[in-house]
Parts: structure tokens; sequence; C-alpha cells
């Protein structure tokens, strides 16, 4: 389930870089950062937490 979390995170910040979402014309990076962050941080403390159970 955490994985297609991310994975939503991530296309939905691809969405707002591609079509320039946001309040602005140059809110659309910054919402599109904030996702990508949010996306990649989720995968991150999944994957860490995996290689802990692992060892």
């Amino acid at each position: 389930m955490r994985h297609l979390i991310s994975i939503a995170l991530l296309i939905a910040a691809v969405a707002a870089y591609a079509f320039g979402f946001g309040p602005f014309f140059f809110g659309a990076p910054l919402f599109g950062t904030v996702l990508l962050l949010i996306g990649f941080g989720l995968e991150i403390t999944f994957w860490l937490r995996v290689r802990r159970r692992a060892s």
C-alpha cells in the first residue's frame, strides 16, 4: 500500500511539473518539489526499514 501512495505522489509531482498546477505558474515547481520529496521520503523510509529487518 505504501508503494502505491508513493508512486501516486511521484506521478502527481510529474503532472504538477508538466501541466503547471499550482497557485501561480511559478508555484507549480514548488508544489511538484514538495510532492516529489514526500514520495522519495516514503520510499527511502520503507527500504531502510526492510534493510534493517533483513540484517
